[in-house]
C-alpha cells in the first residue's frame, strides 16, 4: 500500500486509497488466488510464511533491534519449513526503506516460493519503545 500511496501522491491522483487488514485463512494463510495451486499438504506449510512474520514482529516488540538477525533466522526457518525464500525484511512503513532502531512505525515483508507457488505476506506494526 506504501507503493501506492506514494504513487499517488507523486502522480498527483484525485483519489483515496483506504487500506484495510489482509484476509486470512484460520492458520493465518493469507487468502489469494495463488492459494489455488498449492497442495492441502502445502497449504498446511505456506502457513508458516505468516508464522514466521509474527515471530519476528514479536521480537522486535520484546526489545530485539538487530533486525539483519531476525531476518536472518526467518529466512532460515523459511528455508528449514520447504520454502525458497525471496526476500524477508524490516522495513520502515513511511518508505519501505530497511528500519533502523529509531524507526517505530515497521513493516515486516516477505516472499518466498513453495513449490511453483510464489507467496508474499506482509505485516504492519508500531514499535512504541
Amino acid at each position: 500500500m506504501t507503493v501506492i500511496r506514494t504513487m499517488v501522491n507523486d502522480l498527483n491522483i484525485p483519489v483515496e486509497i483506504v487500506g484495510v487488514e489482509t484476509v486470512r485463512e484460520e492458520n493465518g494463510l493469507a487468502m489469494s488466488s495463488r492459494n489455488g495451486y498449492l497442495t492441502a499438504e502445502e497449504k498446511t506449510i505456506a502457513a508458516k510464511l505468516y508464522q514466521s512474520l509474527c515471530v519476528a514482529r514479536d521480537a522486535v516488540l520484546a526489545g530485539q533491534h538487530s533486525y539483519q538477525e531476525i531476518e536472518d533466522r526467518a529466512l532460515l526457518f523459511l528455508r528449514e519449513s520447504g520454502f525458497q525464500p525471496d526476500y524477508f525484511s524490516v522495513c520502515r512503513m513511511s518508505d519501505l526503506r530497511k528500519a533502523d532502531v529509531d524507526d517505530v512505525e515497521l513493516v515486516l515483508l516477505t516472499a518466498a516460493r513453495l513449490s511453483k507457488t510464489r507467496l508474499i505476506d506482509n505485516i504492519s506494526f508500531s514499535d512504541k519503545q
